[in-house]
């Protein structure tokens, strides 16, 4: 036997190292022997070592020998860089060539080998006494080739090498098929034997063949990946339909099954799946469905398969539609299924499928269709009924969905009904006429234009013949538009102006024809409102109008407020208490806070407000001083505006002065006066008024002073310095 060139690596299926030897023999390697040194505390005995999962030899502590090393009479090699002695873990057992020159070290204890030595795959080679891999020699009977490899010429039997099995006659491989110890096998062109499944010719039409992991064909039933498959007297494995013992099988494709690429007679390469797997249940087979049970038998007459009845001729094919047997008359759905408890062509079907002739009318539905008919027969075309229209084809069907019929386009819904006027229909929408007809192009309706494409489908988000057409789909002229919205926009500017009559304004909007001249109306009205708002601004001294609207009288009302609490503290022996920036705002925010409830109550008569001391939002006065805060009210007396928080309150006053309405010329002396004494003669509002935790406090109000005379309500916070901060650090009022 001759082998090719660069074989044996292959043959030997390893991986060959080098070491860098002086020369070609053991005995003058010392030039190449040494250390490494290392810093491990664990390498500090001399001799052998075993370090992770690898061994070495120190020379001494801290020194691993490298190179050649002959102990106990035997030679071992210490990697050159690493020290680590070759061994199975490291090179697997493969013969090391050091300088053109091959050794073999035991796999376990790392020696050297001599002799002697087939490896696992099968290859046998022969070392010298010196450890050398023998080459281009003759030992005994076999040959021993330039890679190592030894062979004995003309000899015939098994051998197994580079992981196959070859059988040799006279020294050459077998190829092809051959008949051995009773057994069929396969060798292929480099005489490996073959296993598995295999096609001698690997193309299409071939033939299959299945060996087992021995190489011997097999025949008869056989299990190949889960898939039951046949195969013959010959080997060949049987595919399509086949009749073993009697019974009909059927052999087909399967994703259990290899699949390959083949070439057909054009040269063009595809896949193809291997088709002989038995086939079980059921099968569609060029367009005829077949039932085959578990034993892969195909199945004829009836059969009852998952609780339903289905009915195979003597070819096995699935049966449809009516069917005589016995006397007796059935019918087959287009499933197979045999129909039950139905009406199918003028025939009552009962429990056990037989079906008997009756005169129908009216509604049936049969085979998963609905029908109509009128004296037995099934209606076909356009019918009505109860007032609704339906449309059954040529053979009776009642349709649904799109349909066109006569080059008309019309939709039926899912019951049939024929559908009229706008329908959305798979997120489009289409108008349909009276008739039924789908409408396309130009469509006035309901006092709107609408443009329908040429699919039926309304246009939306477009311009269409200079019309724009917004999302609704309505189409809009653009000239006309722009002028209406313009007077839109325009109106709704005039209901933002409250201090003068707008209707004359209004009027003129309304009539105007140009977009210019709609706004020089606009400017107009906006002018006067100015005008009036600096009128109604003008101080108003004996008004009580005049704190809602004049900031000194505001500021009059807080200063006298002041000193009237500050006085009544005194003669109960308690400090003064300031108002803050902070506070006055947190105490405008809860009186605005009640404003909603305010005027109504009053309009109607009611005198006690349902107070709770509680925000809209049901959240305590804190977070009115949190609001108050955020918006920048918290100041330090020097004008910086402090985060941080440098009071907070303690209680809360609210009052509504119901009599002002009475007192509209009150002065806001006189207002301030009136508010202090409601509360002093209130226990709890006078208790929170001398309160001693008290260091600051806020007073503030609310009022409309449109509604016939002010209501104005009141809201007083006490509040305490918090922990760091004194009252000459932040901004009181003044």
């Amino acid at each position: 036997m001759k082998l090719r060139k660069g074989m044996l690596g292959a043959l030997l299926g390893v991986t060959f190292a080098t070491t860098l030897l002086a020369t070609n023999s053991v005995h003058a390697e010392t030039s190449y022997t040494g250390s490494v040194e290392t810093n491990q505390s664990t390498e500090n005995k001399v001799s052998w070592q075993k370090i992770g999962d690898y061994w070495y030899y120190f020379d001494e502590p801290g020194k691993k020998h490298i190179g050649w090393l002959k102990l106990n009479d035997n030679w071992y090699y210490f990697d050159k860089y690493t020290g680590i002695m070759h061994t199975y873990m490291m090179f697997t057992g493969t013969p090391i060539i050091t300088t053109g020159e091959t050794y073999y070290f035991d796999p376990k204890t790392g020696a050297m080998q001599t002799g002697w030595f087939t490896y696992e795959s099968g290859a046998k080679y022969y070392f010298y006494s010196d450890g050398r891999m023998a080459r281009n020699t003759k030992i005994g009977e076999y040959t021993i080739d330039n890679y190592g490899l030894a062979y004995i010429e003309n000899y015939t039997g098994w051998q197994y090498k580079s992981d196959n099995w070859y059988y040799y006659v006279n020294g050459e491989a077998v190829t092809g098929w051959k008949f051995i110890n009773n057994n069929w096998y396969y060798f292929d062109v480099y005489g490996q034997m073959a296993t598995g499944l295999v096609s001698p010719v690997l193309m299409h039409g071939g033939g299959w063949y299945l060996l087992d992991s021995s190489g011997a064909m097999k025949t008869g039933w056989q299990k190949y990946n889960g898939e039951w498959c046949y195969f013959g007297s010959s080997g060949n494995m049987y595919m399509g339909w086949q009749k073993i013992d009697g019974k009909w099988y059927y052999f087909g494709p399967s994703k259990n099954m290899p699949e390959l690429v083949t070439v057909n007679e054009k040269g063009e390469w595809y896949p193809y799946n291997i088709s002989g797997a038995m086939k079980t249940g059921w099968q569609k087979i060029n367009g005829v469905w077949y039932y085959f049970d578990v034993s892969g038998a195909m199945k004829t007459g009836w059969q009852k398969i998952n609780g339903t009845w289905y009915y195979f001729a003597n070819s096995g094919a699935m049966k449809t539609g009516w069917l005589d047997y016995a006397g007796q008359k059935y019918y087959l759905q287009s499933s197979g299924a045999m129909a039950t408890n139905t009406t199918v062509d003028g025939y009552k079907i009962d429990a056990s499928g037989v079906a008997t002739k009756v005169i129908q009318n009216g509604w049936q539905s049969a085979d998963n269709h609905w029908y109509y008919y009128t004296n037995g027969k099934k209606v076909t075309g356009w019918k009505a009924v109860n007032n609704v229209w339906y449309y059954f084809d040529g053979s009776g069907v009642m349709k649904t969905g799109w349909q066109k019929i006569n080059g008309v386009w019309y939709y039926l819904n899912p019951s049939g009904a024929m559908q009229k006027g706008w329908q959305k229909i798979n997120g489009a929408w289409y108008y349909f006429g009276t008739s039924g007809a789908m409408k396309t192009g130009w469509l006035d309706e309901g006092g709107k234009k609408y443009y329908l494409q040429s699919s039926g489908a309304m246009a939306t988000n477009t311009t269409v013949d200079g019309y724009k057409i917004d999302a609704s789909g309505v189409a809009i002229d653009q000239q006309l538009k722009a002028l209406n919205d313009t007077k839109h926009y325009a109106l709704n500017e005039l209901k933002t102006l409250t201090h003068i009559d707008t209707t004359t304004y209004q009027s003129k909007i309304e009539n105007a024809q140009a977009i210019e001249e709609i706004q020089s109306i606009v400017n107009e009205a906006k002018a006067a409102e100015t005008k009036a708002i600096e009128e109604a601004n003008k101080p108003k001294p004996g008004s009580v109008n005049s704190i809602l609207t004049n900031p000194e009288a505001k500021r009059t009302f807080i200063l006298t407020f002041t000193q009237l609490l500050n006085e009544f503290r005194k003669e109960n022996g308690l400090k003064e208490i300031y108002s803050t920036t902070l506070l006055n705002r947190a105490a405008d925010i809860r009186s605005e806070d009640e404003k909603n409830g305010l005027i109504s109550k009053y309009q109607n008569g009611q005198t006690t407000p349902d107070w709770n001391h509680k925000r809209p939002d049901g959240s305590s006065t804190a977070s009115a001083v949190a609001q108050a805060r955020a918006e920048h009210y918290d100041v330090l007396a020097n004008g910086e505006i402090y985060s941080g928080g440098t009071h907070s309150w303690v209680n809360e006053n609210i009052a509504i002065n119901y009599q002002m309405p009475k007192r509209s010329k009150e002065t806001p002396e006189a207002v301030a006066q009136r508010v202090f004494t409601q509360w002093k003669n209130s226990a709890g509002h006078r208790a929170n008024m001398l309160d001693d935790d008290a260091d600051v406090f806020g007073i503030g109000f609310w009022g409309d002073p449109s509604q016939s005379g002010p209501y104005i309500e009141f809201t007083f916070i006490g509040g305490k310095l918090r922990a760091g901060h004194k009252l000459n650090e932040i901004q009181l009022f003044q």
